[in-house]
């Protein structure tokens, strides 16, 4: 009983003493979301030849979520923290060369099978892989691929 009545006599105390609470959190700094373009810029009208399939509403939120330097996963179909690659998202020449030479054929067997009739619309990047974002847009319905591709290794 004794410990029933100093628990609730500790709460009542905590609770009343100002300051004394928990702190209100501080705000996060939001990832922009791919919605914070919409209504200021509209974006579903361009003709960008990476989301020719995607239906106006994706389109723009891709786009508007790329105007404020973000990836847009078409996966989740979120904004997210990642910046695209700062190189050109392109399967050529300069991609091989900054990719491990040993993924070059799978990389050739992969576009040749699993990547068949998808298109590719972003790359991201890190320490250590390229990703290469591939979507499918059919019948309502996006299919999405990532395929994460090893930096050649630099002594």
């Amino acid at each position: 009983m004794k410990r029933l009545f100093l628990a609730s006599c500790l709460g009542l105390f905590a609770c009343g003493e100002e300051g004394g609470g928990p702190a209100v959190p501080e705000a996060l700094t939001p990832v922009p979301s791919a919605d914070a373009g919409k209504g200021t810029t509209d974006y579903s009208s361009s003709n960008d030849p990476r989301l020719t399939s995607l239906p106006p509403s994706l389109k723009n939120k891709v786009l508007a979520c790329e105007a404020s330097n973000h990836f847009y996963d078409l996966g989740s179909q979120t904004c997210t923290v990642l910046a695209p690659a700062i190189f050109t998202c392109a399967i050529d020449d300069a991609l091989k060369a900054i990719v491990d030479p040993s993924t070059i054929k799978p990389l050739e067997e992969y576009l040749a099978t699993k990547a068949l009739g998808q298109t590719l619309y972003s790359c991201t990047s890190d320490d250590k892989n390229v990703s290469l974002h591939f979507y499918k847009f059919e019948n309502g319905v996006v299919q999405y691929r990532k395929l994460n591709i090893a930096k050649k290794f630099v002594n």
